[in-house]
């Protein structure tokens, strides 16, 4: 397993924000997802899909951004989306 990288900061909260697209849909799609960790950094990750959905690609990023967070020792994990997705609701 991976080493966790301890954040410093008052809160342990990192928030997940992403996004994903495809153009047309289905078309040339990715995702994306920002990282804002309590210290003030934030982390980018981003993942090139080639072909798929416009819904393959929002959830890539929200994937892409989890497990970029699992290399981070927090207690709270709120995430953000710009829209319902299907499946995604509960987040």
């Amino acid at each position: 397993m991976p080493k966790r990288k301890k954040i410093d900061g008052s809160s342990s909260w990192v928030t997940i924000y992403f996004d994903g697209g495809a153009e047309p849909n289905p078309g040339p799609a990715s995702g994306a997802a920002i990282l804002d960790i309590p210290n003030g950094e934030s982390v980018t990750v981003t993942v090139d899909l080639g072909i798929a959905t416009n819904n393959v690609a929002e959830y890539s990023g929200c994937v892409a951004g989890l497990k970029k967070a699992g290399s981070i020792d927090f207690a709270m994990l709120p995430t953000m989306l710009n829209h319902e997705i299907s499946g995604l609701s509960g987040f």
